[in-house]
């Protein structure tokens, strides 16, 4: 073989392999660029459950007692005054 011939031959796989590590690379960058956007998303819009659970706790309480007032007004027969 000639000496020039295998030069020839290593650059151009070579070139191939660096186009193709490049364009993975590229990909790769795109892909962590909208998992990004969509972690910021979810953070941003969703909330977690270990940070819903007191919430809707606590509103479930407080509705609890709205609604405990209630039967008290409407089984006392109290009117609320204005």
């Amino acid at each position: 073989m000639d000496p020039s011939f295998v030069l020839s031959l290593f650059l151009g796989v070579s070139g191939i392999g660096g186009g193709a590590f490049a364009y993975i690379s590229k990909r790769f960058d795109s892909m962590d660029t909208r998992v990004d956007g969509i972690e910021t998303t979810l953070h941003k819009d969703f909330v977690r459950k270990d940070e819903l659970v007191p919430m809707m706790n606590k509103l479930e309480q407080q509705v609890q007692r709205i609604d405990e007032k209630l039967d008290r007004i409407l089984l006392n027969g109290r009117h609320l005054s204005s």
